[in-house]
């Protein structure tokens, strides 16, 4: 007498949710896989020969001042596709400074982008003393409008998120350097109001003692002595008179 094998009834029903269950395991495999070696976005734009043209720049600083400009370009752009290159440093802007009273390296330059007609003031400033004083964390590498004069690819209506940053960093120079015009000890450099607000300006004065004392009464030719200085200061910073405001005062004669 034959032994009958068992039947085995399966359940269609049975089935179908295993199968799906193991879809379901695969497809978390993948996803969790996925997502942890995924690459992070990149945030930045990336300057032609940046590191080239500033020796001794330091990583972070670089990926400051590019993730800086992609930040200004994403404010004044239509598109959310933002290009990660095609920035070039314009060809005689770059300053690239020490300044040993203070201990801050400064690094200024128009940043030229033409696939998307726009062009952009950048600085930079570090130093080696992490607590250095004359340093903000806030405005350290900063990405600026131009003055449409420094415009080559016309105006593009740009829009700054702190326009006042310019005032910030010229008064900061003036600060690290006491007051006085650098390289000018006869002439100081003052400003009663803050940077961040529009009737901020610079006077310009020659001291008539060491160290901000009242000023003295000077000629015409002594005037412009001053205004020149002054002048060539801003120009040093990488920045244009006409940005930043100031007055010569000569002892009570505007």
């Amino acid at each position: 007498m034959e032994d009958k094998k068992p039947i085995i009834n399966i359940n269609p029903i049975t089935v179908g949710i295993i199968v799906l269950q193991i879809f379901f395991i695969i497809l978390m495999v993948f996803s969790f896989w996925n997502f942890f070696n995924q690459k992070e976005p990149s945030v930045n734009m990336e300057v032609a020969g940046l590191v080239q043209e500033i020796p001794g720049l330091p990583n972070r600083g670089k990926d400051d001042i590019e993730y800086n400009i992609y930040k200004a370009v994403s404010r004044n752009s239509v598109s959310n596709e933002i290009q990660k290159k095609g920035v070039y440093i314009r060809e005689g802007s770059l300053v690239n400074d020490y300044y040993e009273n203070m201990d801050i390296h400064y690094v200024g330059f128009i940043a030229d982008i033409p696939d998307i007609r726009q062009s952009y003031k950048v600085v930079y400033e570090w130093s080696d003393d992490k607590d250095n004083e004359y340093l903000s964390p806030d405005y350290s590498a900063v990405t600026m409008c131009l003055d449409e004069s420094q415009l080559i690819y016309g105006d593009f209506n740009c829009s700054d998120e702190k326009n006042y940053v310019k005032n910030i960093i010229v008064s900061d120079m003036i600060r690290g350097n006491e007051f006085t015009l650098p390289g000018y000890e006869d002439i100081g450099l003052s400003f009663e109001s803050s940077p961040r607000y529009g009737d901020f300006k610079i006077k310009i004065n020659y001291l008539a003692c060491g160290y901000q004392c009242i000023c003295q009464e000077v000629s015409q030719e002594e005037k412009e002595r001053a205004l020149k200085g002054f002048e060539e200061f801003i120009n040093k910073l990488g920045f244009i008179p006409e940005e930043i405001p100031y007055y010569f005062y000569n002892c009570g004669d505007d």
